[in-house]
């Protein structure tokens, strides 16, 4: 008497993605990056930021105003306001539903009232605003070309914040992708043992490590700029971020490339500051 065939675990999707732009079209993940850094304190700003070209971008949320300025007003495509009259920053996090669209090569345009910019426990500046949302490109997005099941996965990587690594000094990183392709979906950071001490934590209030800008499938980076990490991950103290949506898939052998800018003074003979970022998502197991 034979036994049954194991039944497998996951879910076994069809040849289509979950997520679907218009025929014709498909998007990209991409956050657009505000460095407010060298605005004077106690002043209102009117700024933009201008898109880049070759794509529409679609806005779907907005979020770090609280870190840069007391209100907070943005406009469409057509500088028509979105709220009636500037908001209060403590909201922290702003969802725009519907998006908005801006062509490529136009501006998003906003205003800041009464610039406060803020820092973190090192003293390194957190005046940084980010507009996330997706690029719409035409064409057409090759789908899988194999039927597979979903089996949640993750990767990890442990970083050290040593005294050579000096605030605002970018590096490289990188964790090669083996036995399946997979899709990130989310990005996770625990700082192990924060400046001043304590248990571990995720970032967010002024514990923040570093800036971070990834790179997808084809080595092109998914931000205009290195963004702060609690903006982004999706454990923050701060913030209610998800980063990247949609997912960005990598193939077998493809590396999850990411550069870090260090945001923390750690002095010598100082231990390392220790940190570690979780990539989540799935694995797509060929059935």
């Amino acid at each position: 008497m034979h036994n049954p065939p194991p039944i497998p675990t996951g879910q076994c999707c069809e040849l289509d993605e979950p997520y679907q732009a218009p025929p014709g079209y498909f998007d990209q993940p991409f956050l657009y990056v505000f460095d407010a850094d060298s605005l004077p304190n106690g002043q209102d700003r009117r700024t933009q930021l201008t898109t880049f070209t070759g794509s529409d971008f679609l806005l779907r949320r907005i979020a770090g105003v609280d870190r840069v300025s007391a209100t907070f007003q943005v406009r469409d495509v057509l500088s028509r306001l979105i709220f009636n009259d500037p908001v209060n920053t403590a909201f922290r996090d702003f969802v725009m539903v519907p998006e908005l669209l801006y062509p490529g090569g136009d501006g998003i345009q906003f205003d800041f009232g009464n610039v406060t910019k803020s820092v973190n426990s090192s003293g390194a500046l957190l005046s940084q605003v980010v507009f996330q949302g997706v690029r719409r490109f035409k064409g057409y997005r090759r789908p899988p070309s194999y039927p597979y099941w979903e089996d949640e996965f993750k990767y990890e990587a442990d970083i050290a914040i040593d005294p050579t690594w000096t605030v605002g000094d970018r590096r490289t990183f990188g964790i090669d992708v083996y036995d399946y392709d997979f899709e990130l979906l989310e990005i996770l950071e625990c700082i192990i043992n924060p400046v001043g001490g304590g248990a571990p934590c995720a970032p967010g209030g002024v514990n923040q490590a570093f800036k971070i800008n990834l790179y997808d499938q084809v080595n092109e980076t998914v931000f205009s700029a290195p963004v702060i990490d609690d903006l982004i991950v999706s454990n923050s103290v701060s913030y209610l971020g998800v980063c990247p949506v949609p997912g960005i898939v990598y193939r077998i052998g493809q590396r999850i490339k990411f550069d870090l800018v260090n945001l923390m003074t750690v002095t010598p003979g100082q231990c390392s500051i220790q940190v570690q970022l979780t990539f989540h998502g799935v694995r797509r197991r060929p059935c």
